[in-house]
């Protein structure tokens, strides 16, 4: 997983005046997980914080489908690993109420592990567009003392 690196604050390259965001895969990052449920005593666990990546990949398979329940399946799928998914579906006694408790518990999981990561993207995106706004008024002012035409 790699770490973002804030661009005012990076060693950014400039690249025809734009600046190259540069991230650094972290090493030895060990995944805590959590038990999820068991099924007849054996456990299964998902990552206690699956990340950014994780749900960007259950949203794109809903975007690109259409299907929320297969989106939400490869989502479990994706947290338990193929052998454990494997059981799981496979177990004969599993029914549409255990499938949707396991799913919805997942999909809880996922969205919680990005929230506090979207809300400070909301801030940053909100910040800049009350900036923007705040130039643009400046700029009319600026332009109407010093009868400056704005293209």
């Amino acid at each position: 997983m790699s770490e973002w690196v804030d661009p005012t604050q990076a060693d950014n390259t400039e690249t025809e005046g734009a600046k190259v965001l540069q991230f650094k895969t972290k090493k030895d990052k060990k995944d805590k997980r959590t038990l999820l449920f068991t099924l007849d005593d054996e456990e299964f666990t998902v990552p206690t914080k699956p990340g950014m990546g994780v749900v960007m990949r259950y949203l794109n398979v809903a975007r690109k489908t259409g299907n929320d329940l297969m989106a939400a399946q490869s989502l479990v799928e994706e947290l338990l690993g193929e052998e454990k998914w494997d059981k799981f579906i496979n177990w004969p006694d599993l029914d549409d109420e255990t499938m949707g408790a396991v799913i919805s518990q997942c999909v809880n999981l996922a969205v919680a592990s990005v929230e506090t990561t979207s809300d400070k993207i909301s801030e940053q995106i909100a910040q800049i567009l009350w900036f923007t706004e705040y130039e643009e008024l400046i700029l009319c002012d600026l332009a109407a003392v010093y009868g400056i035409r704005r293209p």
